[in-house]
């Protein structure tokens, strides 16, 4: 009727026996330790049937080794790799999401780099790492109000125009009605006594 005890030596079960605990660490070792043994043993015993010399094995060993430590992937440099395109990507993302909101606002095109470069947008990530769309709204805005030159004013049309602008038409109006009435001879006096 004993219990299950744990110990750091290891678990006592009910029949009492002690088992150790695998240290997975130290077992991996081992492996790796008798692979360069058994590895070892095979070059030098294909080198043998080869007819080589203990220098000439030892230099065909060598070069063995450096050739396949040439051919072993740079795992530190593809993390580097990956690390460096997904920061890309980010920014890639973080500055779509700052154009669309600087489109929302009326910004112009021209002024548009410059105020996504003056917004601060470092704090713009959600916990989760998604941009929120809010604080770039903020922010966009925070250099707006700082710096209100940059602000987008009332845009005048150019170019064509069916019906020309609100400014144009009173004054247009009066050119082509004295126009008309020259033409068709019909003068008109300033004021009509009936």
């Amino acid at each position: 009727m004993a219990e299950e005890i744990n110990t750091n030596n290891g678990e006592q079960t009910q029949q009492g026996e002690v088992q150790q605990g695998i240290d997975y660490d130290k077992l991996a070792s081992l492996i790796e330790g008798k692979q360069k043994v058994t590895e070892e043993t095979v070059i030098k015993s294909y080198l043998k049937q080869q007819g080589l010399s203990q220098e000439e094995m030892a230099e065909a060993i060598k070069t063995f080794k450096d050739k396949r430590e040439a051919e072993k992937p740079d795992v530190d440099g593809m993390r580097k790799q990956i690390a460096d395109l997904q920061a890309q990507i980010a920014q890639d993302n973080l500055d779509r999401v700052a154009t669309e909101e600087a489109l929302k606002l009326g910004l112009d095109s021209k002024s548009m780099p410059y105020i996504k470069k003056m917004a601060d947008l470092t704090k713009v990530y959600k916990a989760d790492g998604s941009i929120d769309t809010e604080l770039v709204n903020k922010a966009l805005n925070q250099v707006l109000t700082d710096i209100p030159a940059l602000k987008p004013t009332a845009k005048e049309n150019k170019g064509f125009q069916v019906g020309g602008s609100e400014a144009d038409k009173d004054s247009n109006n009066k050119a082509v009605e004295e126009q008309l009435s020259n033409i068709f001879l019909n003068k008109r006096s300033p004021q009509r006594i009936i």
